[in-house]
């Protein structure tokens, strides 16, 4: 089964999560998804990373 996918765009990575993967925040020009945090998998502090979100929750997302 394929899982459908949706370009974040570029992300500014700002930490680390926990279980060491990116996190980032949408900004306000993302329209409903403004503001959320997107999980990046493999991303470090300090990169500039474009995202294909394969997981959307209410208050996150995960590419």
């Amino acid at each position: 089964m394929t899982m459908a996918t949706d370009d974040a765009g570029w992300l500014d990575v700002e930490s680390l999560d926990l279980e060491g993967q990116g996190v980032a925040h949408r900004g306000s020009d993302a329209g409903d998804a403004a503001g959320k945090v997107v999980f990046v998998e493999g991303a470090l502090p300090g990169e500039r990373v474009r995202v294909a979100v394969d997981r959307r929750k209410n208050q996150w997302e995960r590419g």
